[in-house]
């Protein structure tokens, strides 16, 4: 290249630049050269922003203090020369400047000199703004690690600052905000705060659970529990609800005993219709905390089978009941033992329902591919026949390993079911044959013979016409003429 240099003289130059990436820094020095003695005519960093590291010190006198670049997970900030800002692709900062009036063209993020540090300390706590930044890096990250989606459609925008003792947080479907606190509760900015009013705007995008009854409290209840799941992807939660946050008490809510509070219900019998959503929530907090710490189903699973039943399955109007049904659903989606939810439900009041409906039939000749087996994932079908069938063969294959086998008259969603002598029909490895069938219709249950995932299992059933079957009216003549047919068959 030519490089021109402050006294308008040309030179030949090389250009030669080079990235480097690490847990503190991401940058790209570029250096011009002369071509000829060697000499550096220019250097610069050739990355427009650069990723650094968050450090600096966050918490209050309750949570501890401590330091961000100690903590298991890293957030990265975005600098740019010698200034540091409160944004990445996950999380933008507003300072609100205790003012409750927005700016609607204050949209830049909190900055500061990155080798001086941040300093917005108020009410014993170091920085909600970083701890803002931080918190909401982690429930960004969490959901795109442990469940490849997004907490929100966008950027998450994160008021920090917000009015004068400003004692509450909440989500306005655009902005989450959070005030400093002042006798009560100290600023809102603790971890499971801000991953809760990031999962009501989850809510609001997906199955928009109107806020107030039922479907309130459910609403309130996936963004408890969303503070849940985030402390445990930080290292450890504490089924205490804004445990950080509160001055004078524990928590706002205790997902182990709802009723600590004297005033939120964890049973279906003691709701009603105008209990407030925030103490309505304690029926689905408790269905979580059961299933995870009484029955030891593991959280990640746990949370993802409401996760997806928010996004899939519920609406506006959900109940508690239907909401139930539906994470039954989920649970069978994913090939799930249901029976820790049917537990929960029934300490909390809940009447679960029949999801032999939902089950996906396997049908003769239309292979069932792409399924997904594992030591957590057991998927169930059905199969269904008629009486002029003899005998049956189904078949599980994959290119990974081999497959379980087991074939039952019951559905065997929940644990022990169908595998009684009386119920069980068969089992094997790959492949099993029945014959002299009397019932109508099977189920058909696959797991891993190791413990190693199988990915794209494909699944299906052969059978043979009975030789000695009598039609007993035209319909069944019919169909024996149909299905008993060699190329139909095959």
């Amino acid at each position: 290249m030519i490089f021109l240099d402050e006294n308008n003289k040309s030179r030949l130059a090389y250009r030669i630049s080079y990235r480097i990436e690490n847990e503190e820094v991401i940058k790209r020095p570029t250096f011009v050269i002369d071509g000829n003695t060697g000499e550096i005519l220019l250097k610069y960093n050739n990355l427009d922003t650069i990723s650094k590291v968050l450090t600096g010190s966050g918490g209050n006198e309750k949570s501890g203090i401590y330091n961000f670049s100690d903590k298991n997970h890293k957030a990265f900030i975005t600098r740019i020369g010698e200034m540091c800002f409160l944004e990445n692709n996950y999380v933008k900062v507003i300072d609100m400047q205790n003012s409750r009036s927005a700016n609607p063209n204050e949209t830049d993020p909190m900055y500061y000199v990155c080798d001086v540090g941040f300093n917005d300390s108020v009410n014993t706590a170091m920085s909600p703004a970083l701890d803002a930044f931080y918190y909401g890096s982690m429930v960004s990250q969490m959901f795109q690690e442990w469940f490849n989606t997004s907490v929100l459609n966008k950027q998450a925008i994160l008021r920090v600052h917000y009015g004068t003792y400003f004692e509450n947080a909440f989500w306005d479907g655009e902005y989450c905000t959070f005030g400093d606190g002042f006798e009560m509760f100290y600023p809102f900015t603790v971890g499971d705060i801000v991953a809760h009013e990031l999962a009501h705007g989850f809510t609001e995008q997906h199955s928009g659970l109107i806020y107030a009854g039922q479907s309130g409290a459910m609403n309130e209840a996936f963004s408890d529990i969303t503070g849940e799941i985030t402390e445990a992807y930080m290292g450890k939660n504490d089924w205490f609800v804004g445990f950080d946050v509160m001055k004078n008490t524990d928590a706002l809510r205790y997902m182990a005993s709802p009723s600590l509070d004297n005033v939120s219900v964890s049973h279906v019998d003691n709701f009603t219709s105008d209990l407030d959503v925030h103490l309505g929530s304690g029926i689905y907090n408790y269905i979580f905390y059961y299933i995870v710490h009484e029955l030891k189903m593991d959280i990640k699973e746990t949370y993802q089978v409401f996760l997806i039943a928010n996004t899939i399955y519920w609406h506006p109007f959900t109940d508690f009941t239907s909401g139930a049904c539906d994470m039954l659903k989920v649970a069978y989606d994913l090939g799930k033992d249901l029976t820790p939810f049917i537990k929960a439900y029934e300490v909390t009041g809940i009447k679960p329902c029949d999801v032999e409906k939902h089950i996906q039939r396997l049908i003769f000749r239309r292979p069932i591919s792409g399924i997904r087996v594992s030591a957590e994932a057991n998927p169930v079908f059905e199969l269904g026949y008629p009486k002029l069938v003899g005998n049956i063969t189904v078949i599980a294959t994959s290119m990974c390993g081999k497959v379980h086998i087991k074939l039952s008259k019951h559905n065997m969603l929940t644990e022990g079911d169908g595998l009684e002598a009386d119920t069980l029909l068969g089992e094997g490895t790959s492949e099993v044959t029945l014959g002299n069938l009397e019932e109508s219709k099977m189920f058909i249950k696959l797991s891993p013979e190791s413990r190693e995932s199988l990915e794209n299992v494909t699944l299906r059933a052969t059978y043979e016409c009975d030789p000695f079957f009598i039609a007993e009216s035209y319909d069944d003549y019919t169909l024996h003429e149909l299905m008993c047919d060699e190329d139909y068959k095959y």
